[in-house]
């Protein structure tokens, strides 16, 4: 479950940073649960995920978070305007 969330995020940067938009399909493919949030910078955008589940163990009754993040560099054509309220 981590390693698709590390690859989800990373793949969702990439998109994010060349300017286009998440496919529709795309928070489909996460597990159920999982939050997708970004941000995004003068030069970079920043993908976070982040997903609450209960532990595969059942003698160890406990919630464990699991997080991915990913950075990418904005390609060059792109420009992004940051709202600083």
């Amino acid at each position: 479950m981590q390693i698709q969330l590390q690859s989800s995020a990373t793949t969702a940067a990439r998109i994010l940073a060349r300017g286009e938009n998440l496919p529709a399909g795309f928070t489909d493919q996460l597990p159920d649960g999982a939050v997708l949030d970004s941000e995004f910078t003068v030069d970079s955008v920043t993908v976070n995920l982040s997903l609450d589940r209960a532990s595969p163990l059942s003698r160890i009754p406990m919630d464990i978070e699991l997080n991915a993040r990913s950075v990418a560099n904005l390609e060059s054509n792109q420009s992004v305007f940051i709202n600083q309220e």
